[in-house]
């Protein structure tokens, strides 16, 4: 398969944005256990040997689109509450994969399901019952 776009071969940077974009997408529907080169190929309109020519092995590729993921996420949340703003975050982190402490928490629940989205009480939960407690042990103002 060639990896042309309106009858011109892409190259370069053009077809490392196009994979990027391919994996994120597959990623995003199928999770890590479920993205394959080939199904990223077949998104990125290449063959595997562009994929494999930049990315050796699956898991770099994953962890490159697992970034081009986070570089894309929107602004921080302002709810105008804590609570309302780490909600959003780590809602917005399900949907976008993105990471830091309450993301942390969510990363172990992507692995342990092994699932691309976790459900939304579990977002609740980590914010209501080990965020904000940690926030507000340390004299925070409530949110």
């Amino acid at each position: 398969m060639r990896t042309v776009v309106g009858g011109q071969r892409r190259r370069g940077a053009d077809l490392e944005q196009a994979i990027l974009r391919a994996a994120a997408d597959e990623l995003t529907a199928s999770g890590y256990a479920g993205m394959t080169m080939e199904k990223v190929a077949q998104r990125a309109g290449t063959n595997k040997n562009a994929i494999y020519r930049r990315w050796p092995q699956r898991a770099a590729l994953g962890i490159a689109a697992y970034k081009h993921l986070a570089d894309a996420r929107t602004p921080a949340p302002d709810t105008g509450s804590l609570r309302g703003d780490a909600l959003e975050l780590l809602r917005q982190a399900n949907a976008t994969w993105v990471a830091s402490l309450p993301m942390t928490l969510l990363r172990g629940e992507y692995a342990l399901r092994g699932v691309p989205a976790v459900p939304d009480e579990v977002l609740v939960e980590i914010v209501d019952e080990v965020f904000l407690p940690l926030v507000r042990g340390r004299g925070l103002p409530n949110g």
